[in-house]
């Protein structure tokens, strides 16, 4: 039975292995990674630069030359197209951060994925040590490794149950309605969340990226749904900001009914147009990739702006009207269905004692974190997106007690741990038949992205997973793995 189990979930788990960001074009990426909260980015400069500022973005104000604002670069010049990709790619992935943390179809998946990795480790563990190696094509929890380890019923059933809600979790992430996915919906927003940061509304930065399907299937869908005419900047800029505030609204529903996300989508896509005249309402005309208002709103009387502290003029107003914009929408929900929304906080919810932290870390450092009005704050004021957006470097070193060793360790050390055993799956599942380079192992600088396991295993670069990997008493992938199968 757990075979089956396996065998069906990583047939699914081919499709979600990250959320990332690309441009092949100029070899900047980066990638969110469910299983561990890993933020990455192949980028050489961008990588050290994060590294090197905890903080802020401060690194990247000299590299533009022009010394114009960021959402005034010229795009027709190469180094400011750069500096603008990597802020991009930046927003992207943070952005993903938050949605993990804070969306239960998401949180949920990647905290039944790590009861699951909490069961590899603990098998991997027990069969190393007793000369087990593993087979091509094997998964570290298959057949042989369970019977080699002697488990008992009752540790397989824990085993299957995990599975299944892992299975559950995946189900949910992958589900379509209205010819769309989670997935498309993910990807769609968290690039409108770096277009709007960035005032990059055209997508002149990552121009790759306007006829990529996967991120901007579901802003399409709005597009054609809202009946908004593009046919000017405003109008843009109108219908970026509606469909993310639209589909960062909707994942907060309660976790029984990620079913009903994307009709929600398609039911507020279509009466959009009356959040497009709220917008136009206040927007000071020709003032494209710089919103500001002419006059302080006059029926907004919130009295107690959460961040207000950091926000002034022009931006003080933004926000208000965006958190005017967030009511006005919660409002059509609760008219479509009243038991949509989830009631208990996301940080209430979590299980997991490093998905926790991070939460617990975010909530006492960010105000308005959780709620509903954290993303008109990110929004607004683009000094607090930017800490928001370098947070995981802090998240790194988080300590919390980990299952795999039951210990207290930083969350950069639990990454590492984690990563290394999907590593192993990875390197098992090579198949040199496999021509798609997606699916290969980046072994090292010279060698790169291979899909052997030989090429790997007998690697010498210093750089390479096999050299820097070792387990148990100095094992070393050759050890552990049987080629002779």
């Amino acid at each position: 039975m757990v075979k089956t189990h396996l065998q069906n979930i990583l047939t699914k788990k081919k499709k979600i292995k990250a959320l990332y960001l690309n441009s092949s074009k100029d070899n900047i990426d980066g990638y969110f990674k469910f299983e561990t909260f890993d933020i990455n980015f192949n980028h050489d400069y961008l990588r050290y630069s994060l590294e090197k500022s905890k903080e802020s973005l401060s690194f990247f104000e000299n590299k533009n030359e022009s010394g114009k604002e960021y959402f005034e670069i010229d795009f027709s010049d190469k180094h400011q197209k750069n500096f603008a990709e990597m802020h991009q790619v930046l927003a992207h992935e943070s952005f993903h951060l938050l949605q993990s943390i804070t969306f239960p179809v998401i949180f949920r998946y990647i905290e039944w994925n790590r009861k699951v990795n909490m069961h590899k480790w603990y098998l991997f563990n027990i069969v190393i040590q007793e000369g087990f190696k593993f087979k091509r094509y094997e998964t570290i929890i298959n057949e042989r490794s369970i019977l080699f380890a002697g488990y008992d019923d009752k540790i397989i059933t824990e085993i299957e149950y995990c599975l299944d809600d892992l299975d559950i979790g995946l189900s949910a992430l992958q589900s379509e309605s209205h010819d769309l996915s989670m997935i498309n919906l993910i990807e769609s927003s968290a690039l409108t969340y770096q277009l709007v940061i960035t005032k990059d509304f055209k997508c002149e930065s990552i121009p790759d990226l306007k006829n990529d399907e996967l991120y901007n299937k579901a802003f399409q869908r709005f597009i054609e749904e809202s009946k908004i005419e593009i046919d000017s900047d405003q109008e843009l800029i109108n219908s970026r900001i509606i469909f993310l505030l639209i589909s960062n609204l909707i994942f907060n529903c309660d976790e029984d009914k990620y079913e009903k996300i994307i009709p929600m989508f398609i039911g507020l896509s279509k009466i959009a147009y009356k959040y497009n005249d709220t917008l136009n309402s206040y927007w000071e005309k020709d003032k494209f990739a710089s919103p500001k208002f002419s006059s302080e709103p006059s029926y907004n009387t919130r009295n107690n702006v959460v961040g207000h502290k950091s926000l002034d003029g022009a931006n003080l107003y933004y926000y208000i009207l965006l958190c005017d914009l967030v009511d006005e929408i919660i409002i059509d929900i609760n008219n479509i269905n009243s038991y949509f929304f989830e009631e208990t906080p996301a940080g209430n919810l979590l299980s997991d004692e490093k998905t926790k932290v991070i939460y617990r870390y975010l909530e006492s450092n960010f105000d308005d974190f959780g709620s509903p009005y954290f993303l008109p704050l990110l929004i607004a004021n683009y000094n607090f997106h930017q800490r928001f957006s370098v947070s995981f470097n802090k998240i790194k070193e988080l300590d919390f007690t980990s299952p795999y060793k039951n210990t207290v360790m930083t969350t950069h050390t639990d990454t590492f741990v984690v990563n290394n055993l999907l590593k192993i799956e990875e390197i098992l599942s090579l198949d040199e038949t496999d021509t798609n380079v997606g699916n290969w192992f980046e072994c090292c600088k010279k060698h790169g992205r291979v899909n052997t396991i030989e090429t790997v295993i007998n690697c010498k670069e210093e750089d390479s997973f096999n050299q820097y990997f070792q387990v148990g008493d100095n094992l070393k992938l050759a050890d552990i793995i049987d080629l002779e199968s």
